[in-house]
């Protein structure tokens, strides 16, 4: 079991005590949050470690994106190289584990270079946005309306008290695509809303969201992308959601999952007016 954190902002916690749940009693995080939302509390259930058993399924995109994140805010302490030309051999899928089981980023020898070249371009444009900064610090606070506790690891916090960062990897940074099929698609909006609810908890002031998004091909172009007031609502709405459900279940030890009747699919606007610009596009006449 390990050691519990007090209400606040903790520098130099592990990763792998931070993912094992350092707090008083289970605790809500975005990602738990997004899983009660997107799919069910039954399912949240199962990946929280208090209550289930979180399981690492890493794969290459993820694996790429880890590693910048180590290099640029972890340092290299958190990649473990792998010396292999790939996974194929039987002792670079066992390094690979390992590495996994250490709360590491396995990282094959040929992509170490490309992964610092990144991080190097990353380090420049968030210095030159944002300023200087903490960096994979702990956030631990008390949800008075519901009495449970709640987690989040900002991956920056610039020392002038107005940014909180979340750098992201991705194939196209441009801001449009991005936040229409990486954000929203992810749900990063209610992300947002769990930082900002919590370290203005702690910290008593509101600090502005902020994402630092970066291609994962040369020339490893970064985009940062602030989020609006109506973004930032919708990710309340959601969180609100999320917060009230973990809350009763909690209470309740039932963890409900896929509802047991049909639901009928319906479709959205969007869905419609894709439709309907292809269709026109189409038209011989």
């Amino acid at each position: 079991m390990n050691e519990t954190l007090a209400q606040g902002i903790h520098d130099n916690i592990p990763m792998e005590v931070y993912l094992n749940d350092p707090c008083e009693g289970p605790s809500l995080s975005a990602g738990c949050a997004k899983t009660i939302v997107e799919r069910t509390p039954l399912h949240a259930k199962m990946a929280h470690p208090r209550l289930g058993q979180r399981v690492n399924d890493g794969n290459k995109a993820s694996e790429w994106g880890s590693a910048c994140h180590g290099v640029l805010l972890g340092g290299s302490q958190d990649i473990e190289v792998i010396y292999a030309d790939n996974y194929r051999t039987k002792v670079a899928q066992e390094e690979k584990r390992e590495a996994y089981a250490a709360g590491k980023t396995p990282l094959l020898e040929k992509e170490l270079a490309p992964v610092q070249a990144a991080a190097e371009v990353a380090r420049v444009d968030l210095l030159r946005y944002f300023g200087t900064g903490r960096a994979e610090q702990t956030a631990i606070w008390l949800d008075e309306e519901y009495g449970f506790w709640c987690k989040a690891r900002p991956d920056f916090l610039s020392d002038c008290g107005a940014w909180e960062v979340d750098y992201k990897t991705a194939g196209n940074a441009e801001a449009v695509s991005w936040v229409k099929t990486s954000m929203f698609g992810g749900a990063y909006e209610m992300s947002a809303a769990h930082y900002t609810r919590g370290l203005e908890v702690i910290e008593e002031k509101r600090r502005d969201r902020a994402f630092l998004v970066q291609e994962n091909s040369p020339p490893y172009l970064c985009q940062p992308i602030g989020l609006d007031e109506e973004v930032m609502e919708i990710g309340n709405r959601k969180m609100d959601m999320a917060r009230r459900v973990f809350a009763e279940c909690l209470s309740s030890g039932v963890w409900p999952g896929y509802p047991e009747r049909i639901l009928w699919a319906g479709a959205n606007g969007w869905v419609i007016n894709d439709f309907e610009a292809r269709e026109m596009a189409r038209s011989v006449k």
